[in-house]
């Protein structure tokens, strides 16, 4: 496509994702998705993929300021708004993830990302109640998708309810008969329950899939 026109900004968007959770190539990232917002700079797409990249730097305040702009730019979408609530998550000020999360569940109160990213807050917080209530309301909404299993998971071993973090594992291998489930998953819960050479098992077979979820470690 950049062969045709070079100044197509989704394209380079797209090989800044690439970069970033794929190819694992941080400067190559941060290359395509500045070139993304330079020749699209009122794209919310764009900034968020660069918050999303900046926030796993860990530089954070950056990444708040790209996902307010992308929100800024597209208030109504969920996805952005949701992720801001992450970004302000990772930097550790969690009062503020919990309002903008909060605000994303005023647009729809049943979208799972929000509750997901709002389990891991009060998770955080010990706000232990709170924390798995969210967590199994993701789970029940997210249709097929393992991640907030895993997080329920994760959540229940960590806070000693061994067989409830069994069930979710148990889960995870049923839906795996059906639709992909990351073996980074499966070492999350195993690395909740403190059974350190099973997590490391399933971060090995993690890396050998080259999955994007170890763009996370």
């Amino acid at each position: 496509a950049l062969e045709l026109d070079e100044s197509l900004a989704e394209a380079h968007m797209v090989l800044g994702w690439i970069g970033f959770l794929y190819d694992w190539d941080w400067k190559a990232a941060e290359r395509e998705l500045l070139r993304a917002i330079e020749l699209s700079p009122n794209n919310s797409d764009a900034h968020r993929a660069y918050a999303h990249f900046l926030s796993n730097s860990q530089r954070h305040d950056e990444a708040i300021a790209e996902g307010k702009r992308a929100r800024e730019l597209a208030p109504l979408t969920l996805i952005t708004a949701a992720l801001e609530g992450q970004f302000l998550f990772y930097a550790g000020r969690d009062s503020e993830a919990i309002e903008r999360l909060k605000q994303t569940l005023e647009l729809d109160p049943d979208y799972w990302v929000a509750h997901n990213a709002l389990g891991r807050v009060y998770l955080r917080q010990g706000r232990n109640a709170d924390a798995i209530s969210e967590l199994r309301r993701a789970a029940e909404l997210a249709g097929n998708s393992s991640e907030p299993i895993m997080q329920l998971g994760y959540g229940l071993a960590s806070l000693g309810d061994l067989a409830g973090a069994q069930t979710a594992i148990r889960q995870m291998e049923s839906l795996s008969k059906v639709n992909n489930v990351p073996a980074y998953n499966f070492a999350m819960i195993y690395n909740g329950l403190g059974e350190t050479d099973k997590a490391i098992d399933h971060l090995e077979e993690s890396i050998k899939k080259h999955e994007i979820q170890l763009a996370f470690i």
